[in-house]
């Protein structure tokens, strides 16, 4: 009798020691598209990317294809601000080559916190992607 009280045990406390602690995470984009022959300075509104419970995961530039004798410049900075003086902390920034289908970019092992909100700096005729999760 005691045995089968310990079998019992085991298979009914099992699954509440493995269920805690595991969280599962959705992650969201927000996408900019800069048309024009200049950089581009984006503030990202509090209401798509909140600060102080949204956290950056990544980002990515490219250029935009399909411009024959237009030069794309595909850079992008990132910035914990919120107006376009670029002031705020600088989260990263990355160039990617002006070839089609090149792309650079960072993906953070830990996202991280956004305090204030989001600035985006991106080159001419290209496109910024800014990854985050929701907690």
């Amino acid at each position: 009798m005691k045995r089968v009280a310990i079998v019992l045990a085991i298979v009914f406390l099992a699954p509440c020691v493995w269920a805690q602690n595991f969280t599962a995470s959705q992650e969201y984009s927000y996408v900019i598209r800069n048309n024009n022959p200049t950089a581009k300075t984006s503030v990202i509104p509090v209401g798509s990317i909140r600060p102080d419970v949204d956290k950056l995961s990544a980002y990515e530039v490219m250029p935009i294809e399909g411009r024959p004798g237009l030069s794309a410049e595909a850079v992008i900075g990132i910035f914990d601000g919120t107006d376009v003086l670029l002031t705020g902390e600088k989260l990263g920034e990355r160039e990617a080559p002006n070839t089609v289908g090149s792309s650079a970019g960072e993906r953070f092992v830990r996202p991280k916190k956004i305090v204030n909100g989001l600035v985006v700096q991106q080159g001419a005729f290209s496109i910024a992607g800014i990854y985050f999760v929701r907690e």
